[in-house]
């Protein structure tokens, strides 16, 4: 007996598998919902195909959209098969057009696609570009990525990792892993963003930007918390020489910096202030070398403190300029078990008064003298030392060559005292003679 069977399949996005009425004549019955089939020529029974209302469910009853297909314990499922060069596609649309497209890609698909055949890839059809990629053959992944070289590439854009997760050790993050949990980004708590490496929390960074290394709660103080270990600067920072550390209450000038340097006369800590500066510019306004030696305004500190230039210890306050041509002011006195002043040549010792042809003032003109100033020849007076103090060494070279004149003066009395002397035994022996 000839039958005629007529199934129209309709598979669009919001219409759902329906089975038309059977025409013509055949045996058999089946169940409400299931669309029939001839499993002979002339017998009728139930397909694998199910409508339940709108919904039409393949290897269910139970369909929950327009087309669900239960593969049970199988691996069954939907399956396209591209031809040539073309694509298995899956399009998506809605009332206004296409939106989306899942295409493994064919030879000849669009480099907009994915290029080469083989990529799996979701394409954006009104903005014609590729949102997603699984690259073919490497397995890498691209994210608005045409030609991702890297297992996983964000181009164009950033990536957020959203969402908490309950984990008592830990408390609630959102993170990104590398091979196990222990190795981790995350953020914690609600805020601080932690870098965990076995583990634990090697760098953490709180909502009020301070950064704590080997610690969770970095000190309020500080920007930068290390906790139970160092930080080290090593190589060169372009443009500035060494390792640096810089200073500043702006962040487009710099005022003070700390540079390790090596330079030809010393390798050390230089305190230095760039060009822009606020006040003086310049190098090692402190310097401390390798051998231990500190430099003030040097590199070449040659003693355990060297400085070059003008030093003060007591009260700024109080002195304001230090006098003459003096490089060190003690305020209240130096106090010290012995003291050594040098002279940088002979000529500022007094022993050219015992020279030949040194002139030497008679007794009456340094008392002429003495009437009128109130002091002796050379020697400063008391208004003078309080106004400008003495030098050491040449105060000490004054008094030796008043003492070395008084030593002339006495030599000179004592030979008229002899000569005295000699004149009275003559005449007492003339004297005693006449007796």
């Amino acid at each position: 007996m000839k039958k005629q069977l007529f199934l129209y399949f309709a598979l669009l996005t919001g219409v759902a598998l329906q089975a038309q009425p059977i025409t013509g004549t055949g045996t058999g019955s089946g169940a409400s919902g299931y669309l029939p089939r001839f499993n002979t020529s002339s017998n009728i029974i139930n397909s694998n195909v199910h409508t339940r209302g709108t919904l039409t469910g393949i290897g269910t009853t139970q369909g929950w959209n327009k087309l669900h297909i239960y593969t049970g314990g199988t691996n069954d499922g939907l399956r396209i098969n591209q031809s040539g060069n073309s694509s298995a596609a899956i399009i998506m649309k809605n009332n206004s057009g296409n939106n989306y497209a899942i295409y493994s890609t064919g030879a000849g698909s669009p480099s907009n696609h994915g290029g080469a055949g083989g990529h799996f890839t979701v394409f954006d059809s009104i903005a014609n570009a590729n949102r997603f990629l699984i690259q073919g053959g490497t397995g890498n992944v691209g994210v608005s990525e045409t030609a991702p070289t890297q297992r996983f590439v964000v181009g164009n854009g950033n990536m957020m990792i959203r969402g908490l997760n309950n984990y008592a050790s830990i408390g609630d993050y959102a993170g990104l892993f590398f091979g196990t949990t222990n190795n981790s980004i995350t953020s914690v708590n609600g805020g601080t963003m932690d870098i965990n490496t076995n583990g634990i929390a090697a760098i953490s960074v709180t909502q009020n930007q301070e950064v704590g290394v080997n610690t969770q709660t970095p000190a309020a103080m500080s920007k930068l918390n290390v906790h139970d270990g160092g930080l080290m600067l090593s190589g060169a920072v372009p443009g500035y020489g060494g390792p640096q550390l810089f200073f500043s209450n702006t962040q487009t000038q710099v005022e003070w910096a700390m540079e390790y340097t090596t330079a030809a006369t010393m390798s050390g800590i230089n305190f230095w202030r760039p060009f822009g500066a606020t006040g003086t510019i310049g190098n090692y306004f402190l310097f401390m070398g390798n051998n231990g030696k500190i430099g003030v305004n040097t590199d070449n500190p040659t003693a355990q403190l060297t400085v070059n230039g003008k030093t003060l210890i007591g009260d700024p306050g109080f002195v304001t300029n230090l006098p003459g041509n003096y490089n060190l002011y003690v305020q209240n006195g130096i106090l010290a078990e012995k003291v050594r002043v040098a002279v940088s040549t002979s000529i500022y010792w007094a022993d050219y008064v015992f020279a030949d042809d040194y002139k030497l003032r008679s007794l009456s003109e340094v008392e002429k003298f003495i009437d009128a100033n109130n002091h002796l020849p050379e020697v400063p007076s008391a208004c003078e030392v309080e106004e400008g103090g003495i030098d050491v060494a040449e105060m000490d070279a004054t008094l030796l060559k008043k003492i070395e004149e008084l030593t002339l003066y006495m030599i000179d009395q004592n030979k008229k005292l002899e000569a005295q002397q000699q004149e009275i035994e003559a005449l007492k022996k003339q004297v005693s003679d006449k007796k």
